[in-house]
């Protein structure tokens, strides 16, 4: 289940990264793109949430990972668990 999570946040990405490969001019394409990439993040977190709910609600578990990290300062990248 932990790894799906990352796909949550990769796949607008993915989706914006393509869209920025449409033309200006091809409008119908890029509106399918956009569709198409939140159609699938939508179905994504409406699967995950469903399957979620009917297994317990399961505690997922994540690792924070540290982005920058001194004497005096540390900033840390983590997720709250669900």
């Amino acid at each position: 289940m932990n790894q799906l999570l990352p796909l949550f946040v990769l796949l607008p990405v993915i989706g914006f990264c393509v869209s920025l490969l449409v033309p200006a001019k091809k409008e119908n394409t890029l509106s399918r793109v956009v569709y198409l990439s939140m159609g699938l993040h939508t179905l994504l977190v409406f699967g995950y949430s469903i399957y979620w709910w009917l297994h317990q609600h399961e505690t997922q578990q994540s690792q924070s990972i540290t982005l920058f990290n001194s004497a005096h300062f540390s900033s840390i990248l983590s997720s709250c668990s669900i």
